[in-house]
């Protein structure tokens, strides 16, 4: 359909509408005649434009058939360019430290894996330095080849901290583990 004849139909369209229509319903009818004159208009021609031919036997077969490509006395070249690069990259991934909060009985003895939460990543990393700290009792003690943070608090509600590294080839990451009597 041509631009003109679906323009002189909306025209059409929307004169009948201010006629016959109340004045309430002629926007949302003016606003439907309009897109339909739109699809009319712009779907045909977005199809023919951009729709590919319809496929033949023959057409199929001449797509399918490699050209055939007649030999040239062009020489080689006598020079060539070889590029080469590389890339440094860093086996594994770095561990991944999670702080422990926990709380246990006042003056009996606690054992806590502060590594039971951690991702070593990898390769698996190891606990390259600790601190305890805070107002930890004698005897509390961490042992960094198992992780284990253990001893007997005797003073309630204030914190022992344990403060460690991970570390592998990849990277490190430091934690707090926290033990408070109750």
């Amino acid at each position: 359909m041509s631009v003109i004849i679906v323009a002189a139909t909306i025209i059409v369209a929307l004169g009948v509408v201010m006629v016959v229509l109340p004045r309430r319903w002629m926007g949302p009818v003016i606003a439907v005649v309009l897109f339909v004159g739109v699809v009319v208009t712009v779907v045909p021609a977005y199809a023919q434009t951009n729709c590919p031919p319809p496929t033949t036997a023959a057409a199929t077969t001449a797509a399918t058939t490699a050209p055939t490509v007649a030999p040239t006395s062009t020489p080689p070249p006598t020079s060539s360019t070889t590029t080469t690069s590389s890339t440094t990259t860093v086996a594994g991934t770095a561990p991944t430290a999670n702080g422990d909060d926990e709380i246990v009985a006042l003056s009996v003895p606690f054992s806590v894996d502060v590594l039971a939460n951690d991702d070593l990543g990898s390769p698996p990393a190891t606990i390259s330095t600790f601190n305890i700290g805070g107002t930890c009792p004698a005897g509390v003690s961490f042992d960094p080849g198992t992780g284990v943070f253990s001893g007997t608090l005797t003073v309630f509600g204030i914190p022992c901290l344990l403060t460690y590294t991970l570390t592998n080839s990849a990277g490190s990451d430091t934690a707090v583990a926290s033990v408070t009597g109750a």
